[in-house]
């Protein structure tokens, strides 16, 4: 979660990847329930949502969803 409110976005974040050599910022503009990521037999869907607010009465959003087949299960 962010810690600035934007208007007409409920809880902003951002989608941060954490591991072992180094934290990396992987979206800045995210929604609350903004990322989703389930496994669909060998495939993992990964939906993401991002924002972009041009004024507080223009405030776009957009969700694109795409899949990873896993290997070796």
């Amino acid at each position: 979660p962010g810690n600035r409110p934007v208007p007409g976005i409920d809880r902003p974040g951002a989608l941060w990847l954490v591991s072992p050599e180094g934290d990396r910022l992987l979206a800045s503009r995210v929604p609350a329930n903004g990322f989703e990521l389930r496994r669909e037999g060998n495939l993992l869907a990964v939906r993401l949502t991002t924002y972009y607010v041009a004024a507080p009465e223009n405030i776009a959003q957009v969700t694109s969803e795409t899949a990873v087949a896993i290997r070796n299960l």
